[in-house]
């Protein structure tokens, strides 16, 4: 059955049938839950076999059908649907066994590895993914994305305190499945990764600070640079300021964010100003 799979903002996971997924009109209101707000989505077939990698770089074989719900229904929680799951693994990233694309894994701390599908079709329920160093946690898993242009593809990194990187990824060596991978952002001490994707040069980087600021970043303005540098500043940070969010926009949509009263507010990525890096973002009403 066509179906789509969603990871839910308290990292929940669901398969719903597309014919049930209810049209994106709601709203947020006071009795808005995590569980309702969705994170990523991917379509699938229902019975086709997915990998789910998680934060401790474990990979899990899954059958999205076993996780079937209606679209109105809470997620299942990762450790109700896998047995050998460790406390505090949430799920990151799910791909396609029948994607026969290299599969690309980034960091916190700023590793980059590339690895082909194919390393992946393992005799095991659940399986190393990538060697993680002492500290560490994998943040993406992400299909590797083939040249639209001349230009090429380039990996843009989002640090916690203020910083990015536009890297070049035409040398990032194909690695086996436990290897570690290689150095993609060199990071300031204490800071890390919260965010990186594929980019072809277009659309914008939306990042949200601590303190309700916000602001979009052209991503055609952050000149490429090999990988392993330490980039340059997205946002003028001040005091315990740091970037809480992050995202790549290249179709408007609607960002839930919660205050800290805990109550829900609605943005339209439009709504946010197109802003140069060295700013420290707009507030919104």
């Amino acid at each position: 059955v066509q179906s789509t799979l969603f990871l839910t903002a308290d990292h929940r996971i669901k398969c719903v049938n597309n014919k049930n997924i209810a049209p994106a009109n709601k709203h947020l209101g006071d009795k808005t839950k995590k569980q309702a707000l969705t994170v990523w989505q991917l379509s699938v077939v229902s019975d086709e076999p997915t990998l789910i990698f998680t934060n401790l770089g474990n990979c899990y074989k899954f059958i999205p059908q076993d996780a079937m719900r209606r679209f109105t229904d809470d997620g299942y929680k990762f450790a109700d649907l896998v047995e050998d799951s460790v406390k505090g693994e949430i799920p990151v990233a799910v791909a396609k066994m029948s994607d026969e694309r290299d599969l690309l894994f980034i960091t916190k701390n700023g590793m980059l590895k590339k690895t082909a599908m194919g390393e992946y079709n393992v005799n095991k329920p659940v399986f190393q993914a990538i060697r993680l160093n002492g500290g560490d946690k994998l943040l993406s898993v992400q299909p590797v994305e083939a040249a639209e242009t001349g230009d090429g593809v380039t990996l843009f990194f989002v640090t916690r305190g203020g910083m990015c990187l536009n890297a070049k990824m035409d040398d990032i060596p194909l690695q086996g499945r436990v290897a570690g991978g290689v150095k993609g952002m060199n990071l300031k001490e204490k800071d890390e990764v919260i965010f990186a994707v594929q980019t072809f040069g277009e659309g914008e980087i939306l990042i949200g600070i601590s303190g309700g600021r916000y602001k979009r970043i052209i991503v055609g303005t952050v000149d490429p640079l090999p990988r392993y540098r330490k980039g340059v500043m997205i946002a003028s940070l001040k005091g315990d300021d740091k970037i809480i969010f992050a995202d790549y926009v290249t179709v408007p949509y609607s960002l839930a964010v919660e205050t800290e009263e805990g109550e829900w507010a609605e943005i339209i990525t439009e709504d946010i100003p197109i802003d140069i890096t060295s700013t420290r973002g707009r507030p919104l009403k």
